[in-house]
């Protein structure tokens, strides 16, 4: 009876400590989720009796919770011991993680209307053979290479590259859904780019995927760009970025390497003759500086961010790409 009150009295400190080490020892996760964080609200008379503050505060301390990453990759873990493979629309294995694709309505309907050369790259899921029964039971493979080919059914009277004929599964991150190198070399030679890529030092990192889920799956992240290209720039509005951005390296996420993130809308001046409008998602990241060689006036759209319509931002007498994944 002694052992109980002893084990209650413990588990009501911690109850207790948690939330105070918490608040007073403030854990930064911004970088590691790649947003921004809740900011520890101001006690004012009106928030407190009005119910804000405390509702605030519990999204400071949900953001800002002690251990929060070993905490949630415990959770995980348990998770799969007792048989759940998925969490957040995130497919576990036991060494990869799968992403069912996401959506982008805006894009398939421009794509209907246009007549942009398609570049398709399928996510890795198209290639697993490595899913759990509940998965297999599901036909989540089945029903989303179905889907893939029947987008690109659709398309094929368009000028089009069906990347899934070229990728293999080692092609992505086993941590996240984006094409490692390998990838980008054969996104860039079906194009036609310059593939002559020079590497830069091996990283390890934890991917996207494995960051949402608490799952602990790691990546070798090899970043690579051509020599001639490496100090580019792009205009994002008024403000200079670089192409390759070097300070990402010591991000959570080191592929912001590639344009250091998603934008709307950016413009790149080049080297080569008449303009090109390139409508893409982050899997296009890598390969956009390439672009500088065949072209002197470059604009990138990412439906995902962009207010205006696709096709109020399409420069006349430009070559359209749609680089993306479906």
């Amino acid at each position: 009876m002694k052992s109980k009150k002893i084990f209650a009295l413990i588990i009501l400190t911690l109850l207790i400590a948690y939330p105070i080490y918490s608040a007073i020892v403030k854990t930064d996760y911004e970088d590691f989720e790649g947003r921004k964080q809740t900011a520890l609200p101001k006690l004012t008379t009106h928030n407190f009796i009005g119910g804000e503050f405390s509702k605030e505060f519990e999204d400071y301390l949900n953001d800002h919770a002690a251990f929060k990453k070993e905490l949630n990759s415990l959770k995980s873990l348990v998770s799969y011991g007792i048989g759940i493979r998925e969490k957040n629309n995130i497919i576990l294995t036991n060494n990869r993680l799968y992403q069912s694709a996401l959506k982008n309505p805006r894009l398939l309907n421009f794509i209907k209307n246009s007549k942009a050369r398609i570049i398709a790259i399928p996510y890795s899921l198209y290639y697993a053979e490595d899913l759990p029964l509940a998965i297999k039971i599901k036909n989540e493979k089945a029903n989303y290479k179905k889907e893939y080919d029947d987008f690109i059914e659709s398309i094929k009277d368009q000028e089009y590259i069906d990347m899934s004929t070229l990728l293999t599964i080692d092609d992505y991150y086993k941590s996240d859904h984006h094409l490692n190198e390998n990838g980008i070399i054969k996104l860039a030679e079906a194009l036609s780019l310059n593939s002559n890529f020079l590497p830069e030092t091996k990283q390890e990192f934890t991917g996207g995927l494995s960051r949402k889920t608490g799952f602990p799956v790691k990546d070798e992240f090899l970043p690579q760009y051509p020599i001639e290209l490496k100090n580019e720039i792009y205009k994002l509005n008024d403000e200079i970025r670089y192409c390759y951005d070097f300070e990402s390296l010591n991000h959570a996420d080191p592929y912001l390497f590639y344009m250091g993130g998603n934008f709307g809308k950016l413009s790149m001046d080049g080297y080569g003759n008449g303009k090109a409008v390139i409508i893409k998602d982050s899997f296009a990241n890598p390969i956009l500086p390439l672009f500088k060689d065949i072209y002197r006036e470059i604009i990138v759209l990412d439906a995902r961010f962009l207010d205006e319509k696709i096709e109020n931002e399409i420069a006349k007498d430009a070559d359209i790409y749609v680089i993306a994944g479906f």
